[in-house]
C-alpha cells in the first residue's frame, strides 16, 4: 500500500470573509507541464519558475508525466489583507518584499519534489532589493530559510556590467585639498585594471570580488605611507606608480585561484607589512601630524591627520581587514559541451551528447540564475543616474527551493527606537455583524498584522510578550476592518500614528462588495 505524499495546504483555506475577499486575492495560475523535460515557467505578474525533469514524483515516489504548476503571486498589500497574510516571524515583525505560492499536482493528487532537486525561482519585488531572506510558512507565521539564496559558487558577470565606469570606478582615490586647489589621486592602469578581457569569465568578473574592491584599496594605501608622502603632506600631484600593488596582484596575477586562497595570502601579506613596519608607521604618522601643524595655521595641537588616541595604531591599520568579505565560493565546474543553453531545444542537445539527466537540471539551473542576476543588473544600470527611472526599478530574487508552500522574501524590523505599542479596536455599539477582519498595515515598511482577541475580550495586534510587540513608534499606519453579515459587505478605515494604548473606534459601514478593492487599495496608500 502506498504512503501518501504530504499534501500542501491551499494558499488561501476557507473562512468566514471568502464571500467579501475571494475577488480581490491574486489568481491561482495554473500550469500543464511535462514532467520528463525541464520547464520554464513565466507566470503573469513576473515570476519565473524553472522546472528540472523528472522533479516531481507521486505519493509511491514515482516519476509522473503530466503535471499542473500552480503559483500565486503576491505582491501588494490589499492583497496581504485578503488573503490573510501576516508578515511576523515567531514574535519578530517582518517588513515583506513579496510573497509566491507553488505547489504541484497530477489528475488532482498532490505531488511532492523528488528528494535533493529544487526549483529555481525568479520572483519580482515589492521595491528596490535590500536585506531581504527567504522565509517560509503557513502565511501568518514565518520561519528564516538561508538555504533558498545560498549559492555554493561565484558567477562570473560582464565586466562592462559589473564595472559600467570602467577603471574609473575605482581608480580615484581621495582628494588631498578641496576647493579650487583639488589634488586627486590615481592608480596606475597599467597595473589596477577592471576592464582587461582576459579576466572575463575569471574571480576578477564576480560580485564576490567587487565587495573586496574597498578593502583592497585601504590596504594598499595604508601600505603606501612612505612612497606616497605627497599624498599626506599636499605638497604635489600624487602618481600612480607610487602605490603599493602587491595587495592587488595576489588577486589580478591569479584569476584561477579560489578567494579563500587568495584571501589568505593577502591578510597574511598585510599582516607580515604591518609588524615589520610597525616603528616606520608610528614615526611617519608622528611626522605628518607635525607638519599638518606647521603648514596650517590654524592647525592646533588638539589637531592630528593620524589620531590615535581613540584608537590604537594597530586598530586604525587593521580597518580594511574589519568585515572583510568571507568566501569560499568558487566559479563553477560546468561543461556545456558547446550546447548554447540559452536555445529552447537545450535540454534535448545535451541529452544527445549523452549528458546525463542530473546533471543537464544543474547546467539550466545555473544558466537561469545568472540570467535573472545580468537582467537584474542591466536593468539598474539603464536606470543609474536618473532618480525618476530608479524609482520605477523593482528588484528581483532568484532561490531555489526544496519544497513547496508559501515563500516569503522578507527582511526583519530591527529598528532599536520601536517600542511597545498596544493598540485596541472597537466597532460601533450595538453593531452585530458575523465576523469581523481588523488589520493593522504600515504602508512605508509593507507590514500587515492581524487583529485577536485579547484575554480582556478586545481586538488587538499586539501581545503584551515578546519582540512582536515591538512597533515603529510615531510612524503612520493604517487599520482596517472588514466585515461579513449574510450578503452583505462592511468595511471602515482610519490612519493613525503608532501609539503605546491607542484606542482606535472603527464604526463599520456597509459597502458594495464590488467596491471593497477600491476601498482597500485607496486606504493602504503610502
Amino acid at each position: 500500500m502506498h504512503s501518501t505524499a504530504p499534501a500542501v495546504p491551499p494558499p488561501f483555506p476557507h473562512g468566514p470573509l471568502d464571500s467579501a475577499y475571494v475577488s480581490l486575492r491574486p489568481a491561482v495560475q495554473t500550469f500543464s507541464i511535462d514532467n520528463r523535460k525541464p520547464v520554464r515557467i513565466r507566470a503573469a505578474r513576473g515570476t519565473e519558475v524553472l522546472v528540472p525533469a523528472e522533479v516531481f514524483t507521486n505519493a509511491a515516489g514515482e516519476a509522473v508525466a503530466g503535471v499542473q504548476v500552480e503559483v500565486v503571486e503576491t505582491l501588494s498589500l490589499p492583497e496581504f489583507v485578503a488573503g490573510g497574510l501576516a508578515t511576523h516571524s515567531d514574535g519578530r515583525l517582518l517588513c515583506s518584499n513579496g510573497m509566491v505560492y507553488l505547489n504541484a499536482r497530477a489528475a488532482g493528487e498532490p505531488l511532492q519534489l523528488k528528494p535533493g532537486s529544487t526549483l529555481t525561482v525568479s520572483m519580482p519585488t515589492m521595491g528596490a532589493a535590500g536585506r531581504f531572506e527567504m522565509f517560509r510558512g503557513d502565511g501568518k507565521n514565518w520561519t528564516v530559510d538561508s538555504s533558498m539564496t545560498r549559492l555554493d559558487y561565484a558567477v562570473p558577470l560582464p565586466l562592462h556590467l559589473l564595472y559600467p565606469e570602467g577603471n574609473e570606478t575605482f581608480l580615484k582615490c581621495i582628494s588631498s585639498v578641496g576647493g579650487a586647489n583639488e589634488q586627486n589621486f590615481y592608480l596606475d592602469t597599467n597595473i589596477v585594471s577592471v576592464t582587461q578581457p582576459q579576466y572575463e569569465g575569471t574571480v576578477i568578473a564576480t560580485d564576490e570580488f567587487r565587495q573586496r574592491i574597498g578593502h583592497l584599496w585601504g590596504m594598499m594605501e595604508q601600505m603606501s605611507y612612505f612612497t606616497n608622502r605627497s599624498y599626506h603632506y599636499s605638497l604635489e600631484t600624487g602618481c600612480g606608480h607610487q602605490y603599493n600593488y602587491d595587495i592587488w596582484r595576489v588577486y589580478y596575477d591569479h584569476p584561477e585561484r579560489s578567494f579563500r586562497a587568495s584571501d589568505s595570502i593577502a591578510k597574511a601579506m598585510y599582516l607580515a607589512y604591518f609588524r615589520a613596519n610597525k616603528e616606520r608607521i608610528a614615526a611617519f604618522c608622528e611626522e605628518v601630524n607635525r607638519h599638518k601643524r606647521k603648514q596650517f595655521s590654524n592647525w592646533t595641537d588638539t589637531n592630528y591627520y593620524f589620531d590615535f588616541r581613540k584608537h590604537s595604531l594597530e586598530e586604525q591599520f587593521m580597518r580594511p581587514l574589519r568585515d572583510f568579505p568571507v568566501s569560499d565560493k568558487e566559479l563553477p565546474r560546468l561543461d556545456p559541451r558547446g550546447v548554447d543553453l540559452a536555445a529552447a531545444d537545450a535540454f534535448d542537445r545535451l541529452r544527445a551528447k549523452g549528458v546525463p539527466v542530473a546533471e543537464c537540471n544543474e547546467l539550466l539551473s545555473y544558466h537561469f540564475r545568472r540570467e535573472a542576476i545580468l537582467r537584474a543588473l542591466q536593468q539598474e544600470r539603464d536606470a543609474a543616474g536618473n532618480r525618476e527611472r530608479m524609482e520605477q526599478v523593482y528588484g528581483s530574487t532568484v532561490f531555489a527551493t526544496s519544497q513547496m508552500g508559501w515563500i516569503n522574501c522578507d527582511r526583519f524590523y530591527d529598528d532599536p527606537a520601536a517600542g511597545k505599542a498596544s493598540i485596541y479596536v472597537t466597532s460601533s455599539p450595538g453593531t452585530a455583524l458575523d465576523y469581523i477582519d481588523y488589520s493593522l498595515v504600515i504602508p512605508a515598511l509593507n507590514v500587515r498584522l492581524s487583529a485577536f482577541i485579547d484575554s480582556a475580550g478586545r481586538w488587538s495586534f499586539t501581545r503584551k510578550e515578546g519582540a512582536y510587540t515591538k512597533l515603529p513608534i510615531g510612524q503612520e499606519a493604517v487599520i482596517t476592518g472588514v466585515a461579513v453579515q449574510r450578503d452583505s459587505v462592511y468595511f471602515a478605515s482610519r490612519k493613525i500614528r503608532i501609539q503605546d494604548g491607542l484606542t482606535v473606534a472603527l464604526p463599520m459601514k456597509q459597502l458594495h462588495r464590488n467596491d471593497l478593492n477600491r476601498a482597500l487599495t485607496e486606504a493602504l496608500k503610502p
